[in-house]
């Protein structure tokens, strides 16, 4: 922590030479569980968050990593724009599917 922060919630780790703050959100651990950060800039929206970044049990002990955003408009609904699987494929909503490695 800090006493004066710069944002809302503000992390900083000054023990110790590793420097890593992390949050650490933690689901229930069974297929489907999801936990994530809901970025929502604007938030007198009506159909929900504009951007979410979060991640999906598979139910296989391992997660994907997802993104979505909503389309321009105060009462759009978030969709899923990008999926990086646990196998390290990403798959696009135009069904462009790319692994990287």
């Amino acid at each position: 922590g800090t006493t004066s922060p710069a944002y809302t919630l503000d992390l900083l780790n000054t023990t110790g030479s590793s420097n890593l703050p992390f949050i650490r959100l933690n689901g229930g651990g069974n297929a489907n569980n999801q936990v994530g950060i809901i970025l929502n800039p604007f938030y007198n929206r009506t159909g929900g968050p504009s951007t979410q970044i979060w991640s999906i049990d598979d139910g296989n002990g391992s997660a994907h990593l997802l993104f979505g955003t909503a389309p321009t408009g105060r009462t759009t609904t978030l969709s899923e724009r990008m999926r990086i699987k646990n196998d390290g494929s990403v798959a696009l909503t135009n069904s462009l599917s790319v692994r990287s490695n």
